[in-house]
């Protein structure tokens, strides 16, 4: 099992020119959110060889803007993707998803995607006094004989 860290905005210099958010690439086909700029999403792909065809499951923390920003990049490159979202996205955004042929999944309990690796949402949280919700992806895994979750989240508004 193997993550990759396709994006993140840890830098002050990031941040200064908007490019929040984050993107992971977890056992070569599961993207966990996909980062704030999409240029920067497509140029990290390009420059880590990743071939957008070889994912097969996105996993979308949560509905803001820098979370899915590489989003409607990826569903023009590859139309066989599975979509995962949890209560709470906007309607827009629902709208834009059913224009792709992509399967939409609208996450409202834990899910096994793939062979010990789950998402689990929603969760409720705040945002500017803003009731939001997020899901999580986690990880079952088997380390020198005991049981250890790895948690992978966007924002943590939970």
């Amino acid at each position: 099992m193997e993550i990759k860290i396709i994006a993140e905005a840890s830098k002050k210099i990031e941040r200064s020119c908007n490019n929040w958010g984050l993107s992971f690439l977890i056992d070569n086909d599961i993207l966990f959110d996909t980062f704030s700029n999409e240029k920067l999403l497509k140029e990290n792909f390009q420059d880590l060889k990743i071939n957008p065809k070889q994912i097969k499951y996105i996993v979308i923390s949560h509905d803001h803007w820098d979370h899915t920003g590489g989003l409607w990049w990826l569903l023009e490159q590859n139309d066989s993707l599975e979509v995962f979202i949890t209560k709470g996205f906007s309607n827009d955004t629902k709208f834009n998803l059913k224009a792709y042929k992509n399967k939409i999944v609208e996450v409202n309990k834990l899910i096994e995607i793939k062979k010990n690796i789950f998402i689990f949402g929603p969760m409720k949280g705040d945002y500017n006094n803003n009731i939001i919700y997020e899901q999580v992806l986690v990880i079952k895994k088997v380390l020198e004989n005991q049981n250890k979750n790895i948690v992978i989240t966007g924002c943590s508004h939970p």
